[in-house]
């Protein structure tokens, strides 16, 4: 059985040098980092003994994050923070600034956690089925 919540783990990981793969055969997911060059290099040796043995989980892509705050923002009612929100999202660090604006701001916090949980379970089932894991 695949653990779906490492999977989501994995799609929120914006840490560029690490990488996850599920393991076809065990279901087992495994974390590689460029810092543990040893196990990069048992990946690659059982991924050519087996190309179709390891599916990579994707890593997130800014574009997906900014789309899934933007259709976020769109459901705040309060008019003065749905702007703030705007305003941080066009910031040279847009989502540090809407982090921080959300750390002022409990209710929408909590909202902004439980959307952005719907959203990881969706991607990991798209994901899983895409790759045939389920």
């Amino acid at each position: 059985m695949i653990d779906k919540k490492l999977v989501q783990k994995a799609f929120d990981d914006l840490e560029p040098g690490n990488l996850y793969f599920i393991d076809r055969k065990t279901k087992k997911i495994t974390l590689y980092t460029l810092k543990a060059l040893a196990g990069l290099e048992t990946l690659k040796k059982n991924r050519k003994e087996d190309p179709q043995r390891f599916a990579q989980i994707p890593k997130p892509q800014p574009a997906e994050n900014m789309q899934e705050v933007e259709t976020f923002i769109a459901t705040v009612h309060d008019p003065k923070l749905k702007e703030a929100m705007r305003r941080a999202m066009t910031s040279h660090r847009p989502f540090r600034e809407f982090r921080d604006l959300l750390d002022t701001k409990i209710k929408e916090k909590r909202e902004w956690e439980a959307f952005h949980k719907k959203n990881l379970e969706q991607r990991t089932e798209r994901f899983l089925k895409s790759a045939g894991l389920v």
